[in-house]
């Protein structure tokens, strides 16, 4: 439900209903709901509770808690080693590896909007990945 609410799909678009049932979820413990979380506490620009759910996907393997601490790390505040930590966690994990790198590529590649700027991180995170 906290999906629907969210994203307005089906119902009126309510970020309040969809933050209270992806809280309800995660109590529940479903992985999914921790990365849902952590975006919505990000636009909030609530980064304490955002990192908190994101941390907790990253214990249970989320793919996509992988995806945004590594985001974070790299292109919010700007720490390189961190950020490659969480890139590194997901390669010892081999958890969707595949879809992590075409992920991240095509963000850098074509939704950055300043792809010169991205541009030079893309390349050493596929070549890390091939080693």
């Amino acid at each position: 439900m906290g999906v629907f609410y969210y994203t307005g799909e089906g119902v009126g678009k309510d970020e309040r209903k969809a933050k209270d049932y992806f809280l309800r979820a995660a109590k529940k413990g479903y992985i999914s709901s921790y990365s849902a979380l952590g975006e919505i506490f990000f636009t909030e620009k609530d980064t304490v509770n955002a990192l908190f759910y994101l941390e907790k996907g990253v214990l249970v393997h989320s793919e996509s808690a992988y995806y945004l601490m590594f985001n974070y790390y790299l292109f919010d505040k700007h720490n390189s080693e961190t950020a490659y930590e969480y890139l590194e966690m997901e390669i010892n994990d081999r958890v969707y590896l595949n879809n992590f790198i075409i992920k991240y590529y095509n963000i850098v590649r074509f939704e950055a909007g300043n792809v010169s700027r991205f541009d030079g991180e893309a390349f050493p995170v596929l070549l890390y990945c091939k080693r």
